[in-house]
């Protein structure tokens, strides 16, 4: 068995192979316990946050994949179980920056799709967004890249993205309704 947990936080799929490619890659790794489709190299803090606090490494929680060993461990089950949150926040410290880290800490593996690997710090959707989208056939994008402050992408480069988006077939007008 195999669970995919997705949120609302990215847009696609994006290009013509929609989700192919990323099922296909999955299927070609069924060693994984934990797989997504980007991770966060952490080593840093989120703005806002306690300055002592330092991000880890993680597959990033808008799309992450888990396989039968964990599935059906008490760990899955207490994991989900002992999880409290209340707000955005908790969501991302509690759940999104503990999650791939709860598990491999107990011996299953975990790996991104499009690793962020060679980066100084941070993931690939929002940190170098049209980098990702023009290096790469990753099927989506971070919503977060348009609007968040202070903006991730350099001036003007959002509509380069969009445009991008747009070429691969993307309706431009889902974007821009949404914002």
């Amino acid at each position: 068995p195999e669970v995919i947990l997705t949120n609302t936080t990215v847009y696609g799929p994006i290009g013509r192979g929609g989700f192919g490619p990323l099922f296909a890659w999955a299927r070609s790794r069924p060693d994984l316990d934990l797989w997504g489709l980007t991770d966060h190299l952490g080593g840093r803090n989120t703005p806002g946050q306690d300055p002592a606090y330092i991000v880890p490494y993680h597959l990033q929680s808008y799309w992450l994949a888990a396989r039968g060993p964990v599935l059906t461990s008490t760990a899955w089950a207490n994991y989900w179980h002992d999880l409290d949150i209340a707000t955005y926040e908790d969501a991302v410290t509690r759940h999104e920056h503990a999650f791939t880290e709860y598990f491999t800490r107990l011996g299953f593996t975990a790996e991104a799709m499009y690793p962020a690997a060679g980066r100084a710090v941070g993931g690939l959707l929002l940190d170098h967004a049209s980098e990702t989208l023009f290096a790469t056939d990753c099927p989506v994008v971070k919503r977060r890249a348009f609007f968040h402050e202070p903006p991730f992408l350099p001036h003007d480069s959002w509509l380069a993205v969009l445009h991008e988006m747009q070429h691969r077939g993307y309706p431009a007008s889902l974007v821009r309704d949404d914002l």
